[in-house]
């Protein structure tokens, strides 16, 4: 999976660690990197304008309205993807539930550092090339939902630094 990348994954679960970590094993891909915790504790820690790409791949929807702030698709957890992208370099989100996705538009929906890159239904019903396919990706076509590929290329404009991480 693109030798010539690098790979940073982050996992909050002890489980999910181990299961990454077998596949990476398992396939012999040196190229990535797993950090056990929150994502936002890595992306804090890496230089403004250091990253080609941002997944955030089936993130946990936290569907009651109250636990709506514990969501990464937020202003604070955007703001810091913007500043850790260079110019021109790509935030890709994923999602199956239909929630979390009107939530995620309404939050990028004219984000000054974002440009979304759909320009038909098919940009964001296909999964697009360099695109991993997640356990829960492949559990949501298995169970019939239909599945949200979301790219976002970040413009020149930057990003405002937020208290809200």
């Amino acid at each position: 999976m693109l030798p010539d990348h690098g790979f940073i994954g982050c996992e909050p679960f002890l489980n999910g660690v181990v299961g990454a970590l077998g596949h990476i094993r398992d396939k012999g891909l040196p190229n990535i990197r797993l950090h056990m915790g929150d994502a936002l504790s890595v992306l804090k820690r890496i230089p403004d304008g250091a990253l080609s790409f941002v997944y955030l791949l089936h993130p946990d929807p936290w569907p009651k309205a109250r636990h709506a702030k514990r969501r990464m698709m937020n202003k604070g957890p955007v703001e810091l993807i913007a500043r850790k992208l260079k110019p021109g370099g790509e935030f890709r989100f994923g999602t199956d539930h239909p929630v979390y996705l009107r939530w995620a538009l309404m939050v990028m929906n004219g984000h000054p550092a974002f440009e979304w890159l759909a320009k038909e239904p098919r940009d964001f019903l296909a999964r697009p090339g360099g695109w991993p396919e997640t356990r829960y990706e492949a559990k949501a076509r298995r169970q019939g939902h239909e599945v949200w590929y979301m790219r976002y290329r970040r413009t020149d404009t930057k990003p405002e630094m937020s208290s809200d991480l």
